[in-house]
């Protein structure tokens, strides 16, 4: 008989594991031992780390037997019963039961059915022993689970050989259920749809997946019935595997093969392989792949998309730039034009981020819906190439390639009506925020040739334009590379010059027009640099802000005119104020309030002798926070001072809201002062109308004795300007006081 077959009992042969051993186990139960673990050179573990159950009612076939097998290594238990062999396989675990048929109490069928049903009986090997040669015993033998038999007498030499070949075999089929059962376990653990079908389309078996959209029907209800691959799932997935199954079966090769599904108003995208499995048979193999796609979609998205405007980002318009470039004949051009929100950041600084986020994306909106109303054609253009991004922070390129031709003047055109679009308010969060823009424009092959010489030159241009006002634009010119490498200089000894020590303040005086006096002084940065010699402060000082280093200058100035003020008031000169200029970044920094009380702290001085200055620009900007900033200021004893009142909101109606004690008039009216009826009328009235709000009036930029008369003549209270003296080093100041210098 050929070794287990016909086992209809399921007695596969598979000695138990470690693992199988029931909590409830008898303690004094011999651990199972895997065949798998230690194979001797004929294949068989070591026969002595073996037990093997001999069941049988005659004392001498038990005792041969025994002697037999602990020959052989053997470890050998023994029962007279079937009813004790059940107790014993329960309490001991053997690895074999050798099981005699005829047997009282409970015969050899019956031990052998009811071990089988026992826990860790199913694949334990059972080798009947029997007397019986007939055929119907043989089969009830297999019936009730026999692994084999062998009939008596026994062949005792051999005995030990057949049960070790029994072992060889229930470890060989333990292993392949173990196998069977890892495989199962990680075809489960797989998440796509597996079909199993003939090559004619019917399904064989399966299993289902956990998408949602591939199958039509139930899987194993609709396989049990008998049914074709085009009941299950969608047409359009059959009709690919349809026609790819045959060279699939003809070549042995599996193909791979993806697509969409579109069902319910959703799409669903899936991938999916042929593999052959056997004669005519393939198995299909189907995973949903749509949260995949879709999150390759979104990677792809930002990675050439800004997330805040939704336009194309930096390395989309550059991939864009090097296309039009490549199909660009001979004689294309294609204007590139480079555009940043004049003080973007005090939005920031003043409103926040959010409202900042927001002005980005209003102004990507105005700047393409301007752009579509100039050239309409862009809207089907678009498809194929960017034609506006942003480039970054508040930077955004636009790209004339649909331009059928180019002139300055076409050119001109449209980036004025760019200004205009964006020179309107954006009504944002309960705001109304005027921003203007500076524009840069270079234009390809004469300024550059490549996507990086274009962008590179129109950015310069774009700085160009801001430096001579803001919202304005230029076209590059060589020339700006100079200018260019200038800055690049300032900038670089700029950030080295405060540990340089080539910063210096000079004093300008305040005097008052009734007595003449000098009452104070305003302190002013100037920068002597020993390659670039004396700096302008117009030109220094913007750059500073744009590097950040504007806190810091403006920290030390600070301290330097705090500590020379004191100094003035140690020697005993008549000094009744410091004026100091606080840009809007000082005046917003989180920590001023503490800059501010270390700085007088450090320098011994009374708050009451230190007066800030700051522009209408800064403390329009932001009201409510600007008057909470300024009653902090006011309440630790300083005063404070509008500067270059008049070229900005001019209202005095509004500013009567601020804790502020006084305004200076522009220099702009000053110096027309003596010649403009306009300028002397506006004086007048900001005079008139300060002192009705008991604000003090200082006339900045006073350059002759015509100007001081009529302000003298107008009750404007003090003067400040190159008609008494231009600003100065500090002991300049104190030869002032000494000599009693007035004005006449």
């Amino acid at each position: 008989m050929g070794s287990g077959s016909g086992n209809k009992g399921g007695g596969g042969m598979r000695l138990n594991t470690n693992s199988d051993i029931n909590s409830n186990t008898n303690t004094d139960a011999k651990a199972p031992v895997d065949l798998g673990a230690s194979i001797t050179r004929d294949g068989v573990q070591a026969a002595n780390e073996l037990t093997v159950l001999v069941v049988d009612d005659d004392v001498l076939v038990r005792l041969l037997m025994m002697e037999s097998l602990v020959q052989s290594g053997f470890e050998v238990i023994e029962a007279d019963n079937g009813l004790k062999a059940v107790e014993l396989f329960q309490a001991r675990r053997p690895d074999l039961i050798m099981l005699d048929v005829e047997m009282p109490e409970m015969d050899g069928y019956s031990a052998c059915k009811k071990i089988r049903a026992l826990p860790y009986g199913e694949h334990i090997p059972i080798l009947m022993v029997t007397g019986l040669e007939d055929i119907d015993a043989v089969h009830r033998a297999y019936e009730v689970g026999a692994t084999d038999f062998i009939s008596k007498p026994v062949n005792w030499v051999i005995l030990a050989h057949r049960v070790k070949y029994m072992l060889r075999v229930a470890n060989l089929f333990g292993d392949l259920r173990l196998s069977e059962v890892r495989n199962q376990a990680l075809i489960k653990a797989v998440p796509d749809l597996m079909i199993r079908i003939s090559r004619d389309g019917m399904c064989l078996s399966g299993q289902p997946g956990e998408s949602e959209f591939i199958l039509l029907q139930d899987l194993e209800e609709n396989i049990n019935k008998g049914c074709h691959i085009d009941d299950l799932l969608p047409s359009k997935i059959c009709a690919q595997m349809a026609g790819l199954m045959p060279e699939v079966i003809r070549t042995g090769e599996s193909v791979s093969f993806e697509g969409v599904v579109k069902e319910a108003g959703h799409s669903y995208f899936y991938e999916a392989r042929l593999v052959v499995c056997g004669d005519d048979e393939l198995l299909a193999i189907i995973r949903d792949i749509t949260e995949r796609t879709l999150a390759e979609e979104q990677v792809r998205y930002l990675a050439f998309y800004d997330s805040l405007t939704g336009l194309p980002n930096r390395q989309n318009i550059q991939n864009a730039m090097e296309l039009m470039i490549e199909r660009a004949d001979s004689e294309k051009k294609i204007p590139v034009l480079f555009l940043d929100l004049d003080h973007f950041k005090r939005v920031n600084d003043t409103l926040g981020h959010n409202v900042g986020d927001l002005l980005l994306r209003g102004v990507g909106v105005r700047l393409r819906e301007c752009l579509l109303d100039l050239l309409p054609d862009l809207s089907s253009y678009e498809t194929e190439n960017s034609f506006l991004a942003r480039f970054g922070g508040d930077e955004f390129v636009v790209l004339l390639d649909a331009l059928q031709t180019v002139d300055h003047e076409k050119i001109c055109i449209i980036v004025r009506q760019i200004l205009s679009s964006l020179a309107k308010p954006f009504h944002l969060d309960s705001h109304e925020i005027f921003i203007t823009p500076s524009v840069g424009i270079s234009i390809f092959p004469e300024d550059g040739k490549s996507p990086g010489e274009l962008i590179k030159h129109a950015d310069l241009a774009k700085r160009y334009a801001k430096e001579n006002g803001c919202n304005r634009y230029e076209f590059y010119d060589s020339k700006m590379n100079k200018r260019s490498d200038e800055r690049l200089h300032i900038e670089n000894n700029l950030r080295r010059a405060l540990e340089r020590n080539e910063f210096r303040v000079f004093y300008q005086p305040q005097l008052d027009i009734a007595s003449g006096k000098i009452i104070g002084v305003e302190a002013l940065m100037r920068w002597n640099n020993a390659e670039l010699g004396s700096v302008s402060p117009a030109l220094f000082i913007p750059i500073a802000e744009e590097m950040g280093l504007i806190i810091e200058f403006g920290e030390w100035v600070l301290r330097e005119a705090c500590g020379q003020m004191k100094r003035w008031l140690d020697m005993g000169f008549a000094i009744q104020r410091m004026a100091v200029n606080l840009s809007s970044i000082q005046f917003y920094q989180s920590n001023l309030m503490l800059v501010l009380d270390e700085v007088l702290a450090d320098a011994e001085l009374e708050p009451g002798y230190l007066e800030l200055e700051l522009t209408e620009g800064v403390i329009m900007r932001n009201a409510t926070k600007t008057i909470e900033a300024l009653n902090e200021i006011k309440a630790r004893g300083m005063s404070l001072s509008v500067d270059d009142f008049g070229t900005g909101y001019s209202s005095l109606s509004y500013l009567k809201r601020f804790p502020i004690d006084a305004l200076k008039i522009d220099r702009s009216f000053i110096s027309e002062l003596d010649s403009d009826a306009e300028s002397a009328a506006i004086t007048s009235a900001v005079i008139a109308m300060a002192h009705s709000l008991n604000l003090k009036v200082i006339a900045e930029g006073v350059e002759n004795e015509a100007q001081l008369n009529l302000l003298r003549a107008k009750n404007c209270d003090e003067i400040q300007g190159f008609y008494f003296s231009k600003p100065v080093p500090a002991d300049e100041i104190s030869e002032m006081f000494r000599a009693d210098r007035r004005l006449k």
